[in-house]
């Protein structure tokens, strides 16, 4: 399997097309696409990775075992919070995550009583 299969897999699993993807991440609309001839630079394969969480080895298909396969939902978590903090140092990452932790403790809590409202 290339590269570029991979990542049509990849985004096929989380519901999005290659487009979106690459958009999600900054990218132009058909960065994947020039993969198919071309090897990509280091840091936007490991950006990708990231962004799948798989490593840049699955990607390129030196080793087969991805990462812990995760829900979708907490897939999506883990993108969002990478995006959210991208220019972050580790302690304000740290910060970041303790308050978030906080917002979600406040939205599950909204959540129960919505719930029960039913």
């Amino acid at each position: 399997m290339t590269l570029f299969d991979r990542l049509k897999e990849l985004s096929k699993k989380r519901g999005k097309n290659l487009k979106q993807v690459a958009l999600e991440l900054g990218y132009g609309e058909n960065l994947f696409y020039t993969w198919k001839k071309s090897t990509p630079n280091a840091d936007k394969l490991k950006e990708v990775a990231d962004y799948f969480n798989v490593t840049t080895d699955y990607l390129l298909g030196r080793d087969e075992s991805k990462k812990v396969e995760l829900e979708p939902e907490e897939d999506e978590l883990i993108v969002m919070f990478r995006k959210n903090t991208a220019d972050m140092n580790s302690e304000e990452k740290k910060e970041f995550n303790e308050s978030l932790d906080k917002l979600m403790s406040v939205a599950r809590d909204l959540f129960e009583r919505d719930k029960k409202k039913k």
